[in-house]
């Protein structure tokens, strides 16, 4: 075997390996272009994972995606520090100044069946991690006043959820009937990092929990296995396929960004946007090694 041969075998590998390790499921940072405020986010279709577009999932969601203001940033104890950009899906009413007025509802998006719904579910042995940025720069004045982010079987709405309440409390549960509320305050205005992990089984009980990291917390890379913020025991036995972010009452703003699924702690916590271009790179490198071996000759 030439050298030549065996030098790009070597690198063929290596890009398959590196392709092939990828463990995002689904990715939105809310980066699109906008003109300013009052940008619906309904027919919008960035990020990686999904099928289709976002849409307005009851009839009345009048969010818009505020690009001017920017992306929530991470926590400073978070490897995304220092690394936001582009926008956010905020809760303020379409309006010429962007002031936010009482109004709810929900913006929902599938997840690309043909690639990973099968990673998705309740009902098989497999362990699931989301994460998104949430943050609320105002106290709760009614029993409605919630950010939820969740995913679903886009049918009965059982799936898995978190985010924080009107309590001021930060939760985990499948349904609206089944949450379990954690014990940490909600402070005004401050951008939470919110790690959710879904434990499925077919031979114990399903677990989900969820770590909370704000200002001045330490978000590690890998899974801390124990240290969750709240937890609970569930047992639903259903196939997840979309996305559902829900503002219960965003008269005091309501923002949530850079939503990931994946299936390592790693992918959701590193600020990395996903590149789908990795082969074709690869690809590519590989092309213009071999040109340059062929001009040595």
């Amino acid at each position: 075997m030439s050298r030549t041969v065996l030098f790009l075998g070597i690198l063929g590998v290596l890009c398959f390996a590196s392709s092939s390790s990828a463990t995002i499921i689904a990715y939105d940072g809310f980066d699109y272009d906008s003109d300013g405020l009052g940008v619906d986010i309904a027919g919008r279709a960035g990020g990686v994972g999904f099928s289709g577009e976002w849409s307005d999932g009851d009839g009345d969601f009048d969010a818009v995606f505020d690009y001017t203001s920017g992306s929530l940033m991470y926590p400073s104890g978070s490897p995304g520090a220092g690394s936001e950009k582009g926008g956010r899906l905020s809760g303020l009413l379409p309006g010429e100044d962007g002031t936010a007025t009482s109004g709810s509802g929900e913006v929902i998006r599938d997840i690309n069946e043909s690639d990973d719904q099968d990673m998705i579910g309740w009902n098989r042995d497999a362990v699931t991690y989301m994460s998104a940025l949430v943050r609320k720069t105002g106290t709760a004045s009614s029993a409605s006043e919630h950010i939820t982010v969740s995913i679903d079987n886009g049918g009965s709405g059982v799936g898995a959820r978190f985010g924080l309440g009107s309590n001021e409390k930060f939760f985990v549960g499948i349904s609206t009937a089944a949450t379990e509320y954690g014990t940490r305050d909600v402070v005004p205005g401050e951008t939470y990092l919110l790690v959710a992990k879904m434990e499925a089984s077919n031979s114990v009980d399903d677990v989900l929990s969820l770590w909370v990291y704000g200002e001045g917390d330490v978000v590690p890379n890998a899974d801390p296995i124990t240290g969750f913020d709240v937890s609970q025991t569930v047992g639903s036995g259903r196939s997840l396929e979309r996305v559902r972010i829900t503002f219960g009452n965003f008269n005091m703003g309501m923002d949530v960004d850079e939503v990931r699924i994946a299936t390592t702690w790693r992918e959701v916590v590193n600020p990395a946007v996903p590149e789908p271009a990795t082969v074709t790179l690869c690809l590519l490198g590989i092309a213009a090694a071999a040109g340059f071996r062929m001009r040595r000759k």
